[in-house]
């Protein structure tokens, strides 16, 4: 038994406490228990005792342990850290260029007007530069795998709107860019994979001859043949660019001077071989037959031309030559010399290219060297995007896409732009096949020599000897010079059921009638038949079946001729 006073273990018959003194005797009310004993009273214990009851009580704790430790200063870390988040995440929200927003609706954190509450920490968002404004020229779209889904364009970036500053940048990849905002499936610098093809189509007329200026003997072609010479020659080794020339006066060549070609010294070579040969100025022919050996090219290409005088007139026409360099998708540049020529400017701008304008002040060698180097160093400088177009347009007909770019460093957007897709090149043929007839027609009838034009017009055709006996017989008797042309370009191609095709071409040239200047409008329909030995589209058919008369352009016109000409039902001022 135990003493309830003190708690200490005492003999059954004992009527004192041996430890504490107090008698052992309860009121009657009360009955003597065995009791385990409670904390306050283990105080009262001596310390041996004290120990080992306190064992029984309260559970010993664990033995200290640093791992233990170490987790609970770190889960109170982390605790504090997310708190932060927390408050940074609900103190502002992000936009695209990563600068940090307050937002308009965000209540203050604190009332208190201490420095600390007034404003959170700058975040790392906020100290992020936005993308510099780039701007884009689209040199060149190449649509001739469009059925494939596939469309490559070629394109300069600029930092400044006048498009004087280029952007060349290795960081660029292609996920940063779009076209009609989806994903293009390609992007390179143009030098990684392809080659520049450059055309230079010169005038050697007879005004080419003359002195550049009154300040120097030396003539107009004299200078473009050094700058040309110089250009090359300062072109670097690695620059992957080939060159063809094409020189012309009266009528465009029926061959290059020059053939596309990666030697230099090839090409410089020839070009020290260019003289005047006093002709005439046949601009529009051979800008046509440049287009169509250029097209043969693949990877960059465009065209540049010199000249100095207005198109002799004799077959193209600036309308016709921006519809091709439309079709074909290579673009023109033009360097005119003297005055301003409008139609020259108008070949450039609707063909992507440019216009230049040298004048007697200037130094034609020179300017025209650093014309001819700034538009390869933006053909060989420029990048590459290749993508798969979600609009479905048949063949010649026009397309749209916008291209955008968004990296860290510089953001662009060109809007919508309209580019026509490429021709059939079955088609190409024909018209190029028709081209070459019409070229060599003027030839003909001009120098009257039928064999000038005779490759082109099926031998079996009654079309062949018909024109015969007009050239050498009709013509010798009373000499005839075809009619310069105002204007000019296909109406229509159809193909035909025996794999023939069918193309109206519409013609508009002046005269005179009694001293009175007229204007006669053709449209003219040629039947174009491929020679299964040469595999050469020449003309099987020819027929006049239109025309009308015009003494200026609000002349509504009069019919012409008599039996099957009708009146002409288009506008001859104007060809689209």
């Amino acid at each position: 038994m135990f003493c309830h006073h003190c708690g200490a273990q005492v003999s059954e018959n004992s009527r004192f406490c041996t430890s504490c003194g107090k008698s052992l005797s309860l009121p009657d009310s009360q009955t003597v228990q065995e009791k385990q004993p409670t904390p306050n009273a283990i105080s009262d214990l001596p310390v041996s005792e004290q120990l080992a009851r306190s064992s029984e009580i309260y559970p010993p704790l664990p033995a200290k342990n640093p791992l233990r430790k170490w987790l609970i200063l770190s889960t109170g870390a982390l605790v504090v850290l997310l708190s932060l988040l927390l408050w940074n995440q609900q103190s502002g929200t992000s936009n695209s260029s990563g600068r940090s927003i307050v937002s308009a609706e965000q209540e203050p954190l604190s009332n208190s007007s201490s420095e600390e509450s007034a404003a959170p920490a700058q975040s790392l968002a906020e100290k992020k530069e936005a993308a510099s404004p780039a701007y884009i020229r689209i040199n060149q779209v190449d649509s001739a795998e469009y059925d494939q889904g596939k469309v490559d364009v070629y394109f300069s970036l600029f930092a400044d709107p006048e498009l004087e500053q280029p952007l060349n940048s290795d960081q660029l990849n292609k996920t940063m860019f779009n076209i009609d905002g989806k994903e293009v499936s390609e992007f390179a610098p143009v030098l990684d994979n392809d080659s520049v093809s450059v055309n230079l189509v010169l005038d050697k007329s007879a005004s080419m001859d003359e002195a550049a200026s009154s300040d120097t003997l030396l003539s107009k072609i004299d200078l473009v043949r050094s700058a040309a010479t110089d250009f090359i020659q300062s072109v670097p080794s690695d620059a992957k660019g080939q060159f063809a020339m094409m020189s012309f006066s009266s009528y465009a060549p029926s061959s290059p001077d020059l053939p596309f070609t990666f030697d230099l010294e090839k090409a410089a070579a020839e070009l020290r071989n260019l003289e005047s040969d006093g002709g005439e100025t046949a601009l529009y022919d051979s800008l046509t037959e440049a287009l169509y050996a250029t097209d043969l090219q693949h990877g960059p290409k465009y065209i540049i031309a010199f000249t100095d005088g207005y198109d002799s007139g004799y077959g193209a026409s600036a309308q016709s030559v921006i519809a091709l360099s439309r079709q074909l998708g290579i673009p023109i540049y033009t360097v005119g010399f003297g005055d301003k020529q409008t139609a020259l400017e108008d070949i450039a701008a609707q063909t992507g290219g440019q216009s230049y304008t040298i004048s007697e002040q200037d130094d034609l060698r020179e300017e025209l060297k650093e014309i001819y180097s700034n538009v390869f160093a933006r053909y060989t400088q420029q990048y590459k995007i290749t993508y798969s177009p979600s609009q479905r347009v048949d063949s010649g007909q026009d397309f749209s896409l916008s291209l955008d770019l968004n990296a860290p460093l510089y953001a662009a957007h060109t809007g919508s732009l309209v580019f026509t897709r490429k021709a059939d090149s079955t088609l190409i043929d024909v018209q190029s096949g028709l081209s070459e007839y019409q070229t060599n027609y003027t030839r003909a009838v001009n120098e009257l020599d039928f064999g000038l034009v005779s490759g082109n017009i099926d031998p079996d055709s009654d079309f062949y000897g018909a024109l015969l006996k007009r050239i050498e017989i009709d013509y010798a008797n009373k000499p005839k010079m075809v009619d310069p042309i105002q204007n000019a370009g296909i109406q229509s191609i159809k193909a035909l059921s025996d794999r023939s095709y069918e193309i109206k071409y519409f013609k508009l040239f002046g005269f005179e009638e009694e001293g009175t200047p007229k204007y006669e409008a053709d449209l003219n329909t040629y039947v174009m038949t491929k020679n299964s030995s040469t595999s050469k589209w020449q003309v099987s058919k020819f027929l006049r079946d239109e025309c009308s008369i015009y003494r200026d352009e609000y002349d509504s016109g009069s019919a012409c001729g008599k039996g099957e000409n009708r009146e002409f039902s288009g506008n001859p001022w104007t060809y689209n």
